[in-house]
């Protein structure tokens, strides 16, 4: 018969260790049970007690036990595995191990009691998400929607989409300089403002012309002293084949879209740059930009097409000042001028095909501009705001 070898040298020192730990460890006496620690050499010798004072039931952990952190009521306590690991390795190469354990365990039970509770934290992210700048505001929605000793300027104020714009920023606390083509025009919005309680002022201008457009933001600078927001109102075209359309044709609609959308741009940043702040400017594009259009519109769609473009690119360029480019682009809008230049089976279509089944009201079209150029959109440039009752998922706007 073989002779057994029985465990293996490294099984043995395990189970020698740990009867070492139990004795170390143990309050009582006997197998299985926690001696009392004792004065002299031997296994017992390793624990910290003396044999005048045996250790109490709970000091085994008492000596695991975490400080409690500043303004907290109690501490926390390691495993016993843990514990029991340290206990019979020597006074030092356990108070070693407990001191690298204890510290960064600390520093994670601290930043754990000082973190909100769950429910709060969820509530804090939503604000933020919403867009409050401070955790805990309430009423942020008006107080960034709120415009009040902010300077606007509004070209083609003086109609329909235009007027809306600027009857709404006054309502949010602007003060508006009303820029129109048409003087009369431009003066009756004017006086649609003041005589709700706000501060206008109109100017007449051309706004394809850049010496214009300078006088009418150096109108805003001399009557209200600044410049806060800039709406590129100024748009317009007419229905023709593209077969039949002239260079002439197509340059006037560049001209009264694409350059006056630059020259506003561009010419109301120089003054918001040289004051030392940001602003924002919002232009007016269209639904045609996006889907295109079959209706003898192709120099309309291009020119509102590269107004989106050059939004885009300005909003990259002009962040680092603090000002903010985008544009509204509405489909169908009940104004005067749309349904006078619009065919009725064009119109019909339109009003067929979109999901709410109707045309937008020049109120519904401001309410995305005024958006845009307020608090609310802070963290919002270089978007197109898309406002076409739906048209768009249908491919007619």
């Amino acid at each position: 018969m073989g002779v057994g070898r029985g465990p293996p040298p490294r099984a043995r020192r395990r189970r020698c260790r740990r009867r070492r730990l139990r004795g170390a460890a143990s309050p009582g006496g006997g197998r299985g049970a926690y001696p009392a620690p004792r004065s002299g050499g031997g296994a017992g010798a390793r624990s910290r007690g003396s044999a005048s004072e045996p250790a109490a039931p709970g000091a085994r952990l008492a000596a695991f036990h975490l400080p409690p952190a500043p303004g907290a009521e109690g501490g926390r306590r390691l495993p016993l595995a843990d514990g029991a690991r340290c206990a019979g390795v020597g006074e030092e190469r356990g108070a070693r191990r407990r001191a690298q354990r204890g510290g960064p365990l600390r520093a994670r039970l601290q930043c754990r009691r000082d973190r909100p509770a769950r429910g709060e934290r969820r509530d804090r992210r939503s604000l933020r998400g919403a867009g409050a700048l401070r955790e805990g505001t309430v009423g942020f929605v008006r107080e960034r929607l709120d415009l009040a000793g902010g300077v606007a300027v509004v070209t083609g104020a003086g109609s329909g989409i235009g007027r809306a714009i600027a009857i709404g920023l006054a309502d949010v606390g602007a003060r508006v300089v009303v820029g129109e083509l048409n003087e009369e025009r431009g003066r009756a919005t004017a006086a649609a403002i003041e005589e709700a309680g706000g501060e206008a002022h109109a100017v007449q201008a051309d706004v394809r012309a850049r010496e214009q457009v300078q006088r009418l933001v150096d109108a805003a600078l001399e009557r209200f002293g600044d410049i806060h927001v800039m709406v590129n109102n100024v748009g317009g075209s007419f229905q023709l084949p593209t077969l039949d359309l002239s260079d002439n044709g197509l340059e006037a609609v560049l001209r009264v879209n694409l350059k006056a959308m630059f020259l506003g741009s561009q010419i109301a940043a120089r003054a918001m740059i040289a004051a030392g702040h940001g602003g924002s400017i919002v232009s007016t594009s269209s639904g045609s930009a996006l889907q295109g259009d079959a209706v003898g519109s192709a120099h309309y769609s291009a020119a509102k097409a590269a107004i989106l473009g050059m939004t885009r690119s300005l909003a990259a360029e002009w962040a680092r000042h603090g000002i903010r480019v985008n544009a509204v682009a509405p489909g169908g809008v009940n104004t005067p001028g749309r349904v006078r230049n619009m065919r009725e089976d064009v119109g019909s279509r339109a009003v067929e095909h979109a999901p709410l089944r109707r045309l937008a009201e020049p109120e519904e079209i401001a309410a995305g501009a005024v958006f845009l150029a307020s608090g609310l959109a802070s963290y919002v440039t270089g978007h197109t705001l898309v406002i076409d009752g739906g048209g768009s998922t249908t491919g007619i706007s």
